[in-house]
């Protein structure tokens, strides 16, 4: 009786093994199988990169991007890298922000925000376009546009600066003040904003907060009949205006 027991506990034991040594045989030929078919599907022509879709240029050429893709013959839609194509795109100066997207079976789809022009910026003779952020951009082509010219200032050695003017900018277009040019004086008077004819001397100091007077500043007066030399705003808590009567 005690043997019989013995027998049919080593019995099952054995029928145990057997079945797990099956399904791991199993599961080594389908996982195999998904494998192959996999790597055979990867390098299938149907599957190679046919067609690149760039959207949302404006300024730049659809040319200029794909020259910096540079995507070699047969590659699979499932091997390509987008980390290296997004940074070698993301690169160009006036490219802002891009997007990609992979669309079975042959399709790459990149949706480019470019950076535009908000000044130009005057360095050793030439014009350069700047956006926003401070972003130079390209030499500017043809004639001057009507945007904001920078003058007197290094953009490389001088950023904070730089950045302090476009701050200044952006203000005066909210104030519906039009500024035609903006320059760093060596002098005392620091920065000066030029719009039309008068001078908006702001000085070094943080005092552009005072820009907020200059509209009824110069609304008052032309109801005065007066052409306006200057508004200086360099001094605390006050605004000096020089005045001129038109005849």
């Amino acid at each position: 009786m005690g043997s019989h027991r013995k027998y049919a506990h080593s019995w099952k034991y054995q029928t145990r093994r057997k079945k797990k040594g099956t399904f791991f045989v199993l599961f080594t030929i389908i996982f195999s199988l998904i494998i192959f078919t996999v790597r055979f599907i990867i390098v299938l022509p149907y599957f190679y990169i046919r067609d690149v879709r760039i959207r949302g240029l404006k300024r730049l050429s659809p040319s200029q991007l794909t020259a910096k893709i540079n995507i070699p013959p047969h590659t699979s839609i499932f091997t390509l890298n987008l980390d290296k194509i997004y940074k070698s795109i993301e690169s160009q100066p006036m490219v802002k922000r891009v997007i990609i997207k992979k669309k079975l079976p042959s399709t790459l789809l990149i949706d480019v925000e470019e950076r535009l022009p908000y000044a130009y910026i005057k360095i050793k003779e030439k014009f350069w376009e700047i956006d926003k952020e401070g972003i130079i951009l390209r030499v500017a082509e043809g004639s001057l546009k009507d945007l904001p010219l920078i003058e007197g200032i290094d953009p490389v050695k001088d950023r904070k600066k730089l950045l302090n003017i476009l701050n200044i900018l952006k203000l005066c277009e909210l104030l519906n003040i039009k500024v035609d040019r903006i320059v760093v004086e060596k002098k005392d008077k620091g920065i000066v904003a030029y719009a039309g004819n008068i001078q908006i001397i702001i000085g070094k100091a943080n005092y552009y907060r005072y820009l907020f007077y200059v509209p009824e500043i110069i609304e008052d007066a032309k109801k005065r009949k007066e052409r306006l030399i200057y508004i200086d705003l360099r001094f605390n808590g006050q605004i000096v205006v020089l005045p001129k009567k038109i005849k």
